[in-house]
């Protein structure tokens, strides 16, 4: 841990075994890699310590050293301390295990621990997968936002999009580049919406469930191509909102129209109890996070 590595080999040449481990089923080969002590952790590997091996709650020597070393750790003078992800990735380390409790990926943890040199190990690593979800059912991208990791968020970003630019058509890249035609779309896809639900809800002459089906589907279809073909990642979240905004003003335009002829009945009641909450929950949204809607 302190970098001794003459004290590491003196037990070894005495008969200490190198595959021991604590109560917690710690092995040094855990400690070597979360420390940096890349000269035991050859040794290690080459005396055929396994090099996914695993401690008691499922991590493995790759996940410690995206951990990295505690806060307060102080090493030896003039003893070498390196991050050895890439080392361990090179001898053969599972870049996708997951521990078994909260299903964490070395990803996850080192995006957790705002350890940027294992995160680019491991984003360059070719079978990394940037999709695999932990517990929480948080991919690493939503997890590097809610850990507030800047540099984390940028390079997943431009990661998912080049590998969605190798299979967009040839004629939508100009929509990949140009700002203004992607914030027209948004905006025309609010009225979309809008003029969508309303003539189907209109339809009486069809079934009531194809009149909700209809613009459910053509919704989904349309919205999956345009964000997966056209909209980079900020893009798509302006345009999940933009959906809700408009859904949303449309419902209350026709709750106005259905104020005008009061009925009473528990339907009613329910249906004015529902409204009015989401009326409510706008203005908390307002209040809290004043730049959101707009």
């Amino acid at each position: 841990r302190q970098g001794c590595t003459e004290a590491f080999f003196l037990l070894v040449d005495n008969g200490a075994a190198i595959k021991s481990a604590d109560v917690n089923g710690v092995q040094p080969i855990h400690i070597a890699a979360q420390y940096g002590q890349i000269k035991i952790l050859a040794y290690l590997l080459g005396s055929g310590v396994d090099v996914d091996c695993v401690d008691e709650r499922g991590f493995t020597p790759l996940m410690y050293s995206c951990i990295g070393p505690s806060s307060g750790y102080v090493p030896l003078p003039n003893s070498s301390h390196v991050c050895c992800t890439q080392f361990l990735l090179t001898f053969g380390a599972d870049v996708n295990h997951q521990e078994p409790t909260r299903h964490y990926s070395a990803l996850h943890f080192s995006i957790n621990n705002q350890n940027p040199i294992s995160f680019h190990s491991l984003l360059k690593h070719p079978q990394i997968n940037i999709h695999v979800k932990n517990g929480d059912n948080f991919d690493p991208l939503i997890f590097a936002r809610m850990r507030q990791n800047s540099d984390a968020v940028a390079q997943l970003e431009r990661r998912i999009q080049s590998t969605k630019a190798h299979i967009k058509p040839v004629f939508l890249q100009r929509y990949l580049v140009n700002a203004g035609i992607r914030k027209w779309l948004t905006r025309f896809f609010m009225l979309f919406i809008m003029t969508l639900i309303g003539l189907s809800v209109n339809s009486y002459e069809h079934s009531y469930w194809l009149r909700i089906l209809f613009p459910i589907v053509v919704i989904f279809l349309c919205s999956h191509l345009f964000s997966y073909y056209v909209l980079e990642a900020k893009s798509v979240d302006h345009f999940a909102f933009a959906y809700v905004i408009s859904s949303s003003v449309l419902m209350y335009i026709t709750y106005w129209i259905y104020l005008q002829e009061p009925k009473f009945t528990i339907s009613d009641i329910i249906y004015h109890f529902s409204t009015v909450y989401g009326l409510y929950c706008v203005r908390c949204i307002k209040t809290l996070n004043p730049g959101f809607i707009k």
